[in-house]
C-alpha cells in the first residue's frame, strides 16, 4: 500500500501551533516555538523579564549580571562565595578596584603582566627539568638538601641567566649528581667531565 495506495500517506505531518498565545509561530518542544522554549529556558516564563532588572544587593543600582547579581557581585559571589567580599590581587595582594579594572584576579595590567611572565618562566622551567627526568618538587627539594648552595663550591648564588642552579649530570648514564652554580657547572664542562683532566689541572696548580 505505501507503493501504490493512498497517495496521501506519504503527507508529511503539519506541525501544531506554539501554545503561547497570539504566537503563530510552529512548536519545537514542550508545545512552544523555538523562541519560547529558550526564553521559558533561560527565565523560567515565556514573557521576557523586565530590561531594567537591579542587582540584588542592597544599595546596588547597578542592572543584574547573573544570579541576581550585578557584574562587580556576581564576580564577587563567584570567587568567594560572598557577593559582599572583596577582592584581591594574587601578585601583590592588594584590594582590586572593581570599579576601574575588569580584571578579576589581578589590580592592574601590571600584576598582570608580571604574573604571566612568571608563569611563562616556571613552565619553561618545568619543561629543562623534565629532560633530567626531575619535576620541580624534587628540584626544590634538592636546593633544600644542598642548603641552597653550590654542591662543589658551596656559593649561596647560582649566577648566570635565569638565576637557577644548574642540574649537574652524568653525560654517560644521565645520572643526575647534584646542583651547580654557573661557574662549576661550566667548569665541568670544559674539562669535559674527566676526572683525570681534573687531577692533572690539580697538580699544575701545585707547581
Amino acid at each position: 500500500m505505501r507503493r501504490h495506495g493512498d497517495p496521501l500517506a506519504w503527507k508529511k505531518p503539519v506541525r501544531q501551533i506554539c501554545v503561547v498565545e497570539d504566537c503563530e509561530l510552529k512548536q519545537a518542544a514542550h508545545g512552544l516555538c523555538d523562541k519560547h522554549y529558550r526564553r521559558n529556558k533561560r527565565y523560567g516564563t515565556t514573557d521576557l523579564p523586565p530590561k531594567s532588572i537591579g542587582c540584588k544587593v542592597d544599595g546596588c543600582d547597578d542592572p543584574h549580571q547573573g544570579l541576581g547579581y550585578c557584574d562587580k557581585h556576581h564576580d564577587r559571589y563567584i570567587k568567594t562565595g560572598d557577593p559582599l567580599k572583596e577582592l584581591y590581587c594574587v601578585q601583590c595582594n592588594q584590594q582590586i578596584d572593581t570599579e576601574n579594572t575588569s580584571r578579576r584576579r589581578y589590580c592592574s595590567d601590571k600584576c598582570w603582566e608580571k604574573a604571566q611572565y612568571w608563569d611563562r618562566k616556571e613552565k619553561y622551567r618545568s619543561v629543562q627539568l623534565k629532560q633530567y627526568g626531575l619535576t620541580v618538587e624534587q628540584y626544590e627539594q634538592m636546593v633544600i638538601d644542598q642548603d641552597n648552595k653550590c654542591k662543589i663550591c658551596g656559593k649561596s648564588e647560582p649566577g648566570g641567566y635565569g638565576k637557577h642552579w644548574h642540574v649537574d649530570h652524568d653525560h654517560e648514564n644521565g645520572v643526575v649528581r647534584g646542583l651547580l652554580c654557573e661557574s662549576c657547572n661550566t667548569g665541568l664542562g670544559k674539562f669535559k667531565d674527566s676526572p683525570e683532566l681534573l687531577e692533572k689541572a690539580l697538580l699544575y696548580l701545585k707547581i
